[in-house]
């Protein structure tokens, strides 16, 4: 009883309330807008929802969320008295966003102390421009245009040659001749078709890319130029690739005639050191397996680190000494650093050891002689 009791009190209190909220409500001349097939090359459409304030105390718009960053609100700022109107105005911006759309915008608002929430929607069909040649290929190299400079490969290994290509265009009032590409890197075999390029058309630098050849592993890079008879004649460009070593499925018993890779420990803590002071540590590596380790290669992870190896070659059963220089110059704070070792043991072939410290400011001492009074 006593519970129902108090449901009652609480309805009968609050329906004034409610009752108040509806009157001052603000009433919108719609809620939905459809801007209908609109051009990607016309740019930014625009419409505003208009409200009336039908209530008996000001209504004010306190935030306006619009559920895509493409569209843009602006609204009444001030309060919005009985009687009087107000605006929601939203911006769509279509480019890069073909097809259909639909968006929405959340309207918070206050009267008094009570808050509503009304939901707009603005929706249509946006055509995408045409796309031109700088559109395409945005790069440009004297006459020619370029889909990009940059030929990225990314993660590739020595199973065998890679293939890729750069989209060019020639953008001129003359037809642009290429020499036969020549003083490659032996990893490296490039064909341009065709070799004579007219105005208007579009052609293909095609690069056969070797990462056996390339004899190096992590992140590498070339430099790939082409000879034209074009006003600029040189053109520049630019091959990335992160290549890693391709073992060939083998049996449990090849497996463990493999060599096997392992260090003294993974990291060395410097603790704490100046500012510009120059540490150096060494880790012992060892060849645990049954045939020879081989080092290709070692790489830090910053300029600011120096690695040296004992010898490159590893016996079954034998060790080296892995030398890292660390140079603080520059630094301050916690610092890590990764030196990774390439080899040929297929379990361990990216091995990685990492270095820390913890960088102090130098502090100078002031040298300057005070004679006593």
């Amino acid at each position: 009883m006593k519970v129902f009791f108090f449901i009652t009190l609480l309805y009968l209190f609050s329906a004034p309330l409610r009752a108040n909220a509806e009157d001052q409500s603000l009433r919108f001349e719609k809620k939905v807008h459809d801007f209908g097939t609109i051009q990607e090359s016309s740019g930014k459409v625009t419409y505003e929802f208009k409200f009336t304030n039908k209530g008996k105390t000001p209504i004010i718009i306190t935030e306006v969320k619009a559920s895509c960053g493409c569209t843009t609100p602006s609204w009444t700022r001030s309060a919005i008295e009985p009687g009087y109107t107000g605006y929601i105005k939203a911006v769509f911006d279509p480019n890069n966003r073909p097809n259909a759309f639909t968006k929405t915008l959340s309207v918070s608002y206050k009267v008094d102390q009570i808050a509503g929430v009304e939901l707009l929607t603005i929706k249509g069909f946006v055509v995408l421009k045409p796309k031109i040649a700088s559109d395409l290929f945005p790069i440009t190299n004297g006459s020619l245009r370029f889909a990009s400079d940059y030929l990225n490969l990314g993660s590739i290994d020595t199973k065998g040659p890679v293939k890729g290509v750069y989209k060019i265009y020639n953008d001129g009032l003359k037809r642009i001749n290429f020499l036969k590409p020549s003083n490659l890197s032996k990893h490296l075999t490039v064909s341009i078709t065709p070799i004579a390029l007219n105005p208007k058309d579009t052609g293909y630098i095609n690069v056969i890319y070797n990462p056996k050849g390339k004899e190096d592993f992590g992140y590498v890079y070339d430099v790939l130029f082409i000879e034209t008879d074009d006003t600029l004649p040189v053109k520049k460009l630019f091959i990335v690739a992160d290549i890693s070593q391709y073992f060939a499925p083998m049996s449990k018993a090849d497996s463990l005639a493999m060599p096997k890779l392992s260090f003294d420990r993974s990291t060395h803590d410097f603790g704490k050191i100046t500012q510009g002071e120059i540490v150096s540590t060494n880790f012992e590596l060892s060849n645990r397996g049954k045939s020879d380790l081989i080092i290709y290669k070692t790489k830090a992870s910053c300029g600011c680190t120096a690695s040296e190896l004992e010898k490159k070659v590893i016996k079954s059963g034998e060790k080296t000494t892995l030398k890292i220089t660390f140079d603080s110059s520059g630094k301050m704070g916690e610092d890590s650093k990764s030196i990774t070792v390439y080899c040929n043991d297929p379990s361990y072939s990216e091995a990685m050891v990492v270095i820390r410290s913890d960088i102090q400011a130098s502090q100078n001492k002031d040298t300057t002689s005070v004679s006593p009074k």
